[in-house]
């Protein structure tokens, strides 16, 4: 297990010190989502860093968590009026 030192930066500036942690095995799945238009769009997370804050602890007693993460995005099904028209 590789542990590094590192700073968690919060939205409003403030810092907290905390430990990287590497991701040892990941099973992002995609949600599907049916937008009012007709439109079918599947979305899944990919973790790239977790970072355990260090002195802070949830109501239950676990470490906090700080994950950092990308979407993404594929549009499965939409209708042909929605599409660009090609020339």
């Amino acid at each position: 297990m590789s542990e590094r030192p590192t700073t968690v930066e919060y939205p409003r500036g403030t810092q907290a010190r905390g430990v990287s942690v590497d991701v040892e095995e990941s099973n992002e799945r995609f949600s599907e989502v049916r937008l009012t238009d007709g439109t079918r769009i599947r979305i899944k997370p990919v973790i790239t860093e977790a970072i355990r804050v260090e002195g802070q602890w949830d109501t239950e007693g676990n470490p906090v968590y700080v994950i950092k993460s990308a979407n993404v995005m594929t549009v499965s099904e939409v209708r042909d009026e929605l599409k660009e028209r090609k020339h």
